[in-house]
Parts: structure tokens; C-alpha cells; sequence
């Protein structure tokens, strides 16, 4: 079943570092498997991606994998450890639209 995740960044996580991780982990030029869609956008808060992925296995598994190193990579290893982890909702899809 497909789902959908709101991931809010703690505050102070930049587009910059945004941009840096994407970079790092390569989701442009090697999308992960089983990712449907991704879209960023800031809040007075900070970074809020929604993504929509076939199983919350692949998103795990993308995040354990390309998206935690690359992330640790960017901001150092301290700061990663000390870094609060996002805060996510995530939701059943029941249909997706793509023009």
C-alpha cells in the first residue's frame, strides 16, 4: 500500500542544506526505489517535504541507507547525533493523481 509522508524539519534545517543532502544522496540523478513523488517547500519553521512512496519499507529503507549518511555527511556527525529527528505524519493513500 502506498503512502504518503509530511516530514518538518527541526527548525533551522535550511534549503541550503537541503539542496546539499539531495545533492549527497543522489535522489535527482538516481531516484530511490519505490519513491512516487517528492516536493519541498519552507514554513516560518523551516523544511517540509511531502513525499508519497510505494511501502513505508522503501522509505526506511531509502532513509537507513542514502538518506541518514548523507545527511550526517552534511552537517557533521555531532550535530547529526544531536540533530532532533523530524517529525513525520504518515498517511494511507487511497488514489494519486499525476497529469
Amino acid at each position: 500500500m502506498s503512502i504518503a509522508i509530511i516530514h518538518r524539519m527541526p527548525e533551522g534545517f535550511t534549503t541550503e542544506q537541503y539542496d546539499a543532502v539531495n545533492e549527497k544522496a543522489a535522489v535527482t540523478t538516481d531516484p530511490p526505489a519505490g519513491l512516487i513523488h517528492h516536493t519541498v517547500g519552507t514554513s516560518d519553521s523551516g523544511a517540509v517535504m511531502i513525499d508519497v512512496w510505494e511501502s513505508e519499507e522503501a522509505f526506511e529503507s531509502f532513509r537507513d541507507d542514502r538518506l541518514n549518511p548523507a545527511l550526517e555527511s552534511i552537517v557533521g556527525t555531532e550535530t547529526f547525533a544531536e540533530m532532533p529527528a523530524p517529525e513525520r505524519e504518515f498517511y494511507a493513500v487511497h488514489n494519486t493523481v499525476s497529469p
